[in-house]
């Protein structure tokens, strides 16, 4: 399922920082107890000027067993609804799909990553519980579990989203495991591990723990990807996919537009159409020669 930039509002960028050595594999780590800043400036992104009267998603879907791309396409126009800087019409919207497709995760997951950017860490912790399972997160959160136990089984945003969670919450050795368990799970190497190690740097620094080293976070983060920023450690919003096209009505559309193109592109018929001669049954057209002769006739009687 893909939609992309919809982020609530454009955060300050992350500073340079030197590394240093004490970002050890093993060490735990956490989050800010104050308000997270980018979740501080999403919400500060100020009321919506009038919220327009939006049809509600009970009245766009028909059924609870409707079709994936209906709810693909619900939760499209919600993640507009929500990132357009009109937050509480989105969220409305959200809560309104949460109740219409119970069963969908990517509905929760989108409400639960939408909560967190409205600071409302404790209902999006209940929605993320239900979509790792408290076994699952309890293991990941206490390090009874690796994160390899859990690869493919689990979705890796959900993870770094818990971990904000439990930042804001100020169980910052949860948030820890979390963070690094979502780096592990999408590639400690990787360009998308910088969100992780960058929410761990802003957790030492704002919270003051001494077992974490957050310049050393720092610097690893930006070392993995130069342009990360407050706003790019947000979860992301699931895409939602674009319904798929049988490969018969693809050839069928092909083959309409080829046609519609060669009748633009063939030049125009001017040449007149040759005039039609009369049928084997019609009268024949009386010559010049006749009409005089049938003239002169009349005038004689």
């Amino acid at each position: 399922m893909a939609l992309a930039a919809l982020l609530a509002s454009a955060l300050c960028s992350a500073a340079d920082a030197p590394e240093t050595n004490g970002a050890a594999a093993g060490q735990a780590t956490e989050e800010a107890t104050g308000a997270d800043p980018a979740t501080e400036e999403a919400t500060g992104a100020g009321p919506p000027a009038e919220e327009e009267a939006v049809a509600g998603p009970a009245a766009e879907e028909a059924t609870d067993d409707a079709p994936g791309s209906a709810i693909e396409a619900s939760l499209a126009r919600a993640i507009d609804t929500f990132g357009g800087r009109d937050m509480r019409a989105g969220i409305s919207r959200l809560e309104e799909l949460v109740a219409l497709y119970p069963d969908s995760p990517d509905v929760h997951r989108t409400f639960a990553y939408a909560l967190i950017r409205m600071g409302g860490f404790d209902e999006a912790e209940g929605e993320l519980l239900s979509l790792l399972g408290d076994s699952t997160a309890t293991a990941l959160e206490t390090g009874e579990a690796r994160a390899s136990a859990v690869r493919g089984a689990v979705e890796p945003e959900d993870i770094l989203a818990l971990g904000i969670v439990r930042a804001q919450q100020g169980d910052h050795r949860k948030a820890d495991r979390l963070f690094r368990a979502h780096a592990d799970l999408v590639g400690p190497t990787e360009p998308a591990a910088a969100r992780a190690f960058m929410r761990l740097s802003d957790m030492y620094r704002s919270s003051g723990v001494e077992w974490g080293d957050a310049e050393a976070a720092r610097t690893r983060a930006l070392a993995l990807d130069p342009g990360i920023d407050a706003v790019s450690t947000l979860p992301a919003f699931p895409t939602p996919e674009e319904p798929s096209v049988p490969p018969e009505t693809q050839a069928t559309e092909v083959a309409e537009t080829e046609a519609v193109a060669k009748r633009r592109t063939e030049p125009a018929d001017t040449t007149e159409a040759a005039p039609v001669g009369p049928g084997p049954n019609d009268p024949a057209e009386p010559s010049g020669a006749q009409e005089d002769e049938s003239k002169r006739g009349g005038s004689d009687g």
